[in-house]
């Protein structure tokens, strides 16, 4: 089988003088054209930089320097992606390589329909018609089982659930017909269930159109599922190149055979095994709180209806407490979250805080207690500014006083990240480096609770385990209380030693 995209001796650096970190270091592997091929490692390994690179989505990254071969093979033409200018490469972005990112959320423009944003994608440089344009889009919407087409393509973003929102991405991925569809982390911020489900829709674009497709992912049992090719990387090296047979049946790589080992690895113990302790006075307790959310537009009704978001909960949380929330995507659990950490209001219900209703606190008292509570959210990306330093992230919190390098080492010493951090901006990263960052500035506030908003879901499960073991430590060193929220019961169950299901 020819390769549709091969890579040759293609290596990646970014940074700067003494920061400048070589992200990829001599990377060689084929796309055979047909198939799906996976590349796994863990967070931090470099996978989605050699993604982005592939169609030169990283190049505006301070210290961006590359060099080798990306050869593709199109329509009879051989191009070096590597060597094509920005115009050229745009012109492949719209018509032959299309790119599903990870964060599915923030690609959609929340104020345009999804029909609208699809065709953009099919109507930028061309003479198609705006009807034409929309019978597509509605066909492409169809082929990723999102029926009936005309409900979803005149919905906007807000109206679907994580699931939907990752299907209409992959559609507008289709419009174009590419030959090569990239899809970075498409599953991380889903439940097992659907991301069951989006790698069986990756399987049946593949068998159904031909189209080549290359999966970037940090989970390889899932991804051995539907892939017939599998590349391991790990520290920006390519370690492994194996059919998913081979590798499944008889790994060569300590990386391909841990990762393999480790789908039960949250299965030892559970939180009330595992010496958590907890004490007897309550730090919150929520009594029947509802919130409900009102919707115009729904895709199901032209009639204004409420959502329940949240409908009726109850929750004691004990200080020193891990408090373990589980349910699948759409069950309520961000919105709880944004309720807890007073983000939002509630409709109706009574939450109180270390004794006192939340809402018969003064002003001040109120502005003081959103301190004690800090939340870490799922996509760390969204929650860093791109552009800013650990170090200014750290310091807007700590302030510019004689005690903030003391106070900023010793919160980066907590997270276990040392000082050489602190010059690096988000992209430079690994995904649990940034949550430790994150970590980090919750603790710089000396909070009494820390929520977790399912802030696993972009990891290996490597690393899930050590950002587990750190919230564990945190815990216990600082009678943090935590609530800590998933769509994977395992993890709750090996973090927490109460659980809530929604």
């Amino acid at each position: 089988m020819s390769a549709i995209l091969s890579i040759k001796d293609f290596n990646l650096s970014l940074g700067k003088g003494d920061m400048e970190t070589v992200v990829l270091d001599h990377v060689n592997f084929e796309i055979p054209a047909g198939s799906i091929t996976a590349l796994v490692g863990k967070s931090g390994s470099g996978k989605s930089q050699m993604a982005l690179s592939i169609l030169g989505l990283n190049q505006s990254i301070a210290g961006y320097k590359s060099s080798g071969d990306l050869i593709f093979n199109t329509n009879g033409e051989v191009l070096d992606l590597n060597k094509l200018s920005d115009e050229a490469l745009r012109k492949l972005r719209n018509e032959e390589i299309a790119y599903v990112f990870q964060q599915s959320a923030n690609v959609f423009n929340p104020s345009k329909k999804i029909g609208e944003q699809i065709v953009e994608a099919l109507l930028y440089g061309s003479k198609i018609s705006r009807e034409e344009a929309m019978s597509r889009a509605a066909q492409a919407i169809e082929d990723c089982e999102l029926i009936p087409a005309d409900r979803f393509l005149n919905a906007y973003p807000h109206q679907l659930s994580g699931g939907q929102i990752q299907r209409a991405l992959i559609a507008m991925a289709l419009i174009n017909d590419p030959s090569l569809i990239i899809a970075d982390e498409p599953t991380s911020a889903l439940d097992s269930h659907l991301k069951e489900s989006v790698m069986s829709l990756f399987k049946r674009i593949n068998q159904d159109r031909g189209t080549t497709i290359l999966i970037i992912s940090h989970d390889l049992n899932l991804v051995s599922k539907v892939s017939s090719n599998i590349v391991v990387i790990d520290n920006g090296q390519i370690v492994e190149v194996s059919t998913r047979d081979q590798l499944i049946n008889n790994p060569q790589s300590k990386l391909a055979k841990d990762m393999l080992d480790s789908s039960g690895i949250f299965n030892a113990v559970n939180g009330n095994e595992s010496g958590i302790q907890t004490s007897e006075s309550v730090l919150i307790e929520v009594e029947d709180i509802h919130k409900n959310y009102a919707s115009k537009t729904s895709i199901f009704s032209r009639n204004q209806k409420d959502i329940k978001a949240v409908d009726g909960v109850n929750l004691k949380l004990h200080k020193g407490e891990i408090l373990g929330i589980v349910g699948p995507s759409g069950s309520g659990k961000s919105t709880l979250a944004r309720l807890l950490a007073l983000m939002e209001d509630f409709d109706s219900g009574n939450y109180s805080f270390d004794g006192q209703n939340v809402y018969q606190l003064s002003h001040r008292e109120f502005k003081d207690l959103k301190s004690r509570i800090q939340m870490i959210f799922q996509d760390p990306l969204s929650a860093l500014a791109p552009h800013l330093t650990v170090q200014d992230v750290l310091s807007e919190v700590a302030g510019k006083g004689s005690d903030s390098a003391s106070k900023i080492n010793t919160a980066l010493t907590k997270v276990e990240l040392d000082t050489s951090y602190l010059s690096r901006v988000p992209r430079m990263l690994s995904g649990g480096e940034r949550q430790r960052v994150l970590i980090a500035r919750a603790l710089l506030t000396e909070p009494s609770l820390l929520i977790c908003d399912e802030i696993l879901s972009a990891l290996d499960v490597i690393t899930q385990m050590k950002i587990v073991e750190l919230l564990k430590k945190l815990n216990k060193e600082q009678e943090l209380s935590i609530i800590f929220i998933s769509h994977d019961r395992n993890v709750v169950n090996y973090i927490s030693n109460e659980q809530l299901s929604l």
